[in-house]
């Protein structure tokens, strides 16, 4: 999604839309552009009122999902105006189609996220295996051939003990945490846990990679 953001002006978070400078290179007039369409789809205006007037018709024709608006792209990349995927290189030419793509890709997305860190894990279990170190366990985790250690401690309180009759029993108190989120998240439309889960993947990638 963050390489969508750089390299595809159609998608912006928020309300924000880029800013319009005087063409200078291709309008003898030294006109302004719409930034979502080509010439040939909207004609370069004198004024920056104007292109702010069509740029009205992008946000009524925006799709919304979580932050960010995915605006009707007139750019020429395919022959009809469409819209471009927040994950992937696919357009679609309406928003009911770009609805019902995203939630497939998205889990084809986390599917190939979890083939690819059970790749690693393969590689890293082989690799301490030719070196004769300790060996990992499906999750990575070091697993030592000594006495067994306890097991990591589970935030202790009432509260804890309720939900885990709920739940599984969370292994630290960062699942805790994000159990207790749990049944909030499955209240929501399919709409809405869509833009929750974008949010929430933006936000631990910035923190953990920014």
């Amino acid at each position: 999604m963050e390489e969508q953001l750089k390299t595809h002006v159609s998608i912006q978070r928020g309300f924000s839309t880029p800013p319009l400078h005087r063409c200078w290179s291709c309008c003898a007039a030294a006109r302004f552009h719409c930034p979502f369409c080509s010439p040939q789809s909207f004609r370069p205006a004198k004024s920056r009122a104007a292109v702010k007037e069509h740029l009205e018709n992008h946000l009524k024709q925006a799709f919304h999902i979580g932050e960010y608006l995915v605006h009707r792209c007139g750019l020429g990349c395919r022959a009809q105006p469409h819209y471009h995927c927040l994950y992937c290189l696919t357009t679609l030419t309406t928003k009911v189609n770009l609805t019902n793509h995203i939630p497939a890709c998205i889990r084809a997305q986390q599917d190939r996220g979890q083939e690819l860190l059970r790749a690693v894990l393969r590689r890293r279990r082989q690799t301490a295996a030719e070196g004769g170190g300790a060996s990992l366990d499906q999750d990575g985790d070091d697993v030592t051939s000594g006495p067994q250690s306890d097991p990591p401690p589970v935030c202790g309180s009432r509260r804890t003990q309720t939900v885990q009759t709920d739940l599984d029993k969370p292994q630290d108190c960062d699942e805790f945490y994000f159990m207790t989120l749990v049944k909030l998240f499955k209240r929501l439309s399919p709409h809405k846990k869509t833009g929750v889960r974008m949010a929430m993947e933006r936000i631990l990638f910035e923190a953990a990679f920014q």
